[in-house]
């Protein structure tokens, strides 16, 4: 009676983490528990912990005293493929990118997170991969089907070893849904993608389709569904990184785990003409902010200096502007002729998924007067009290983009599509003109 007690007790202990949207105890397809769990990546669109707000509230990641994945990262790519239905340039943009990466700017952002002894991810590399047509076992592919093709791929390739500075990830192809097993949180219904390990440290990444999902970033600047992936692949990597076996850095907010990409999930830095928001050996990638403990917030890389812009109107190709280089709030905001002005640049600080944008001369924000919703409001700048007013999201357009008012879902338009200097910014509605199509300039300090 004891033993079968214990083992219902635990059958409903697997359970209830199970529901823990952070961090999911995986259950082996045979019914048995195993011994740990993943931490998955909330797609968009799904139930998901509340980023934004743990973002805003979070103090910083601490050290649980777990290792990191200290040193150079060998990255082991398996493009589980049994029909080759993914894009064309799907396998070679993404081993691309995992060449890229190790020494881009935002891997540095790692450098702050140090295992016992000081070490810190310094690296990664591509250290092979692999094309694997056999077919799915099942349909959906379950965790321990992942885990199963970890070993495989192994076994088929001399020198793929598990080790706590070597991590597999596996790509799946178009369309193939993955579940954690008997959990029902399925790359269809919760996940983007997730990483954990099995036995001592074998460090793995689940990686669906992301296009095929509820995974897309917002652009495209290599034109291929890689772009969508390259962005999970990237969120992964950095959880790896440091918190290779779920012990190492992590911030816990209502007994859900924050990892480093967690707190800065969908959250992006502003994008150039094609679309990427980094540009890593003059090859353009979409990926998501990391956290940094450095200046307690997401960033890209760990060169902390504010990034200034100035907003380049496509139709009159005049640039933003506070009228006259006022200081005050309320002023209004116009398009002038560029003079390299401080009062036309402008700082976009993230908010959540959105942005605050920052005037450099006056340190107001952009904002819709008296917070209206009405087309035709104007854009002035005012002290920021963090209103849905003064929140703005980068819509692609294009080349360009629309700049959308949080508040009022209208976009930023020049008055009556005017081409001359002095006409004034205003909200209004979409209707796809050149007036509304904004280019983002960096300036040169």
């Amino acid at each position: 009676m004891k033993k079968g007690l214990l083992l219902l007790l635990g059958f409903m202990g697997i359970i209830a983490i199970a529901l823990l949207p952070a961090a999911i105890s995986a259950v082996a397809s045979n019914g048995t528990a195993k011994s740990h769990s993943v931490h998955i990546f909330h797609s968009r669109g799904h139930a998901r912990p509340n980023v934004s707000r743990a973002a805003s509230s979070a103090s910083n990641l601490t050290y649980h005293t777990g290792p990191v994945m200290a040193g150079t990262t060998n990255v082991y790519a398996i493009f589980w493929e049994p029909t080759g239905n993914v894009s064309t340039n799907y396998n070679n943009l993404i081993k691309r990118y995992f060449g890229d990466v190790g020494s881009s700017p935002l891997y540095k952002v790692n450098n702050q997170y140090t295992q016992t002894g000081n070490a810190f991810p310094s690296n990664a590399v591509l250290a092979g991969s692999w094309v694997d047509t056999i077919a799915y076992p099942n349909s959906p592919l379950l965790d321990s089907n992942i885990q199963a093709e970890v070993t495989r791929a192994q076994k088929n390739n001399n020198g793929w070893t598990s080790g706590i500075n070597n991590i597999f990830f596996v790509f799946t192809e178009r369309n193939q849904d993955i579940c954690i097993d008997n959990t029902q949180q399925c790359a269809s219904n919760t996940f983007c993608a997730y990483h954990s390990f099995f036995g001592t440290n074998t460090i793995y990444a689940t990686m669906p389709y992301a296009a095929s999902f509820s995974c897309d970033p917002g652009s495209s600047p290599n034109k291929d569904d890689a772009d969508q992936t390259i962005n999970v692949t990237s969120h992964e990597q950095m959880e790896a990184a440091t918190d290779p076996l779920l012990n190492g850095w992590y911030y816990t907010i209502n007994n859900q785990n924050y990892e480093i990409g967690d707190l800065c999930a969908w959250t992006f830095g502003p994008g150039n003409l094609q679309g990427a928001d980094v540009l890593w050996n003059k090859d353009p990638y979409i990926v998501q902010q990391e956290w940094s403990n450095a200046i307690s917030g997401c960033n890209l890389t760990t060169n902390n200096a504010t990034r200034y812009y100035q907003i380049v109107n496509r139709n009159s190709g005049l640039v933003m502007d506070v009228s006259g280089g006022g200081t005050n709030a309320g002023a209004q905001v116009i398009q002038w002729t560029n003079h390299s002005g401080l009062n036309q640049q402008w700082s976009l600080v993230p908010d959540g998924a959105n942005y605050q944008i920052v005037n450099r001369n006056s340190h107001l924000v952009l904002d819709v007067s008296g917070g209206g919703t009405n087309a035709g409001a104007n854009v002035i700048q005012w002290t920021n009290h963090n209103g849905l007013n003064q929140q703005w999201s980068l819509v692609p357009d294009g080349d360009f983009f629309q700049i959308k008012n949080r508040n009022s879902g209208l976009v930023m338009d020049v008055f009556g599509g005017g081409t001359t200097q002095g006409v004034n910014v205003i909200q209004w509605t979409n209707h796809n003109g050149l007036n509304q199509q904004w280019s983002l300039v960096p300036t040169s300090s």
